[in-house]
């Protein structure tokens, strides 16, 4: 699979990844929810020079998210997508 993007490779890229396989309480856990996050996670940064913050089970929380998801707003600038 190719994947062509156009951008300055000058520019920074961020991404913040969430993966839970492990639902505590639960006979609803996944199995391939981390490698896949993992496998994609490596290749933004590899191929695309993304800066990656990931967070996995546990550490997945509805305040971590909102957080994470916040300061990536708020260190967003003009131009940004």
């Amino acid at each position: 699979m190719d994947v062509f993007i156009d951008y300055n490779a000058n520019d920074m890229k961020k991404l913040i990844s969430f993966g839970i396989n492990d639902y505590p309480g639960s006979q609803n856990d996944l199995q391939g929810c981390i490698h896949d996050q993992e496998n994609v996670c490596s290749h933004l940064v590899k191929q695309f020079g993304f800066e990656a913050k990931t967070f996995k089970n546990s550490e997945v929380t509805k305040e971590k998210l909102r957080s994470e998801v916040t300061n990536l707003v708020l260190s967003a600038v003009a131009g940004d997508i």
